[in-house]
């Protein structure tokens, strides 16, 4: 009699995390993810064991005849938030035996039902190694940007394909010109900007900021956002996090932030910047990122910084290309924003060592 598998898809159980660990520890496996290896157990259980609200698992798990099961495959799909809840990240690991096989093809569309069907995702994005793309071609994913030292894999740095596959059809928005603004002498003058680490005492500060309609409008952010929040999230601001503050006249008028990578992507840093609307356009910006490539790339080794900035930010474009930050491509649909889904660019800052 053959011993022939059965291929069953389910949601993840308490006692398969040994056995996803086991999968991760397969040959080739953590090559094509972003893990190290000599993976523990308990660190991995703390990881994968109890999936964050907002993610959903599908288990990929091969039945034999003789009643042994095995697991072979998994996928995540994480759903955005706020102004990106209409997006999803997919993650896809699947045992060496059984790549390029059906197997891994219907573990994927499963994925896509998912995020399609029941979640009613318009925009499903994964990044992927540039090795590792047929399989999402082959299932309406599109390269929307080439990450330049995206990770470091078996001894060097590595770029890696930002995918995105969209349901619903999408218009992109014109990038803008260079606006012209008119602003009084006064305003147009520059500004003598101190940068230093943020500290709890400007909270007040960060909200005012954050209250200004045109500074929400170029970012992630929603309106109302609480003051107790803002003071919240500077005071336990996470380990992987770094604020720098702007200060003219004793008071926070531009804020930078790093979120940093870990592991193989230790040499990564996600940056986002935020100035207050009566401070815009006078040096408050610049001197921020003179600061920030000055500590990431000086103190920090780090040698890829990578932003988002809205297609029709002009400004800002300017100012970070002046800043030797390049476009690496165009993501879609990647937030909400005045009741459309906009267009971003990636963009990054490589800093080769030597």
């Amino acid at each position: 009699m053959s011993d022939s598998p059965t291929l069953t898809l389910r949601g993840q159980r308490s006692d398969d995390t040994e056995h996803l660990f086991a999968l991760f520890n397969a040959e080739d496996v953590i090559h094509d993810t972003l893990e190290i290896p000599y993976l523990t157990e308990e660190g991995f259980r703390d990881r994968y064991g109890n999936p964050p609200a907002g993610t959903h698992v599908i288990i990929a798990e091969i039945a034999l005849p003789s009643g042994r099961k095995r697991i072979v495959g998994a996928a995540w799909l994480r759903v955005m938030q706020q102004r990106r809840r209409h997006a999803g990240e997919l993650r896809l690991v699947m045992h060496p035996d059984h790549r390029g096989t059906e197997t891994e093809t219907t573990l994927l569309k499963a994925a896509l039902d998912l995020a399609d069907g029941w979640l009613a995702l318009r925009r499903i994005e994964t990044s992927v190694y540039m090795d590792s793309r047929e399989l999402y071609q082959q299932n309406g994913f599109e390269c929307e940007a080439t990450m330049q030292r995206y990770a470091f894999r078996a001894g060097e740095y590595v770029p890696a394909c930002l995918m995105a596959r969209l349901t619903v059809p999408h218009a992109a928005v014109e990038a803008a010109p260079p606006e012209k603004r008119k602003t009084s002498a006064a305003k147009t003058s520059k500004m003598s900007v101190t940068v230093r680490g943020a500290e709890s005492d400007d909270w007040e500060d960060l909200a005012a900021m954050r209250a200004c309609p045109d500074v929400i409008h170029n970012t992630l952010l929603v309106p109302y956002i609480s003051r107790d929040a803002v003071r919240d999230q500077l005071e336990n601001l996470p380990a992987d996090r770094r604020i720098l503050v702007g200060v003219v006249d004793g008071r926070a008028v531009g804020q930078l932030g790093f979120r940093f990578g870990s592991g193989r992507q230790s040499h990564v840093a996600n940056l986002w910047m935020m100035v207050h609307s009566d401070s815009q356009g006078r040096g408050v910006g610049q001197a921020l990122l003179e600061a920030g490539i000055e500590l990431a790339e000086n103190w920090l080794n780090l040698s890829r910084i990578e932003l988002e900035v809205y297609t029709d930010n002009a400004a800002a474009l300017a100012l970070y290309q002046k800043f030797g930050f390049e476009i690496e491509g165009t993501l879609r649909a990647y937030a909400y924003r005045d009741r459309d889904y906009m267009d971003v660019y990636l963009m990054a800052r490589i800093h080769e060592e030597g």
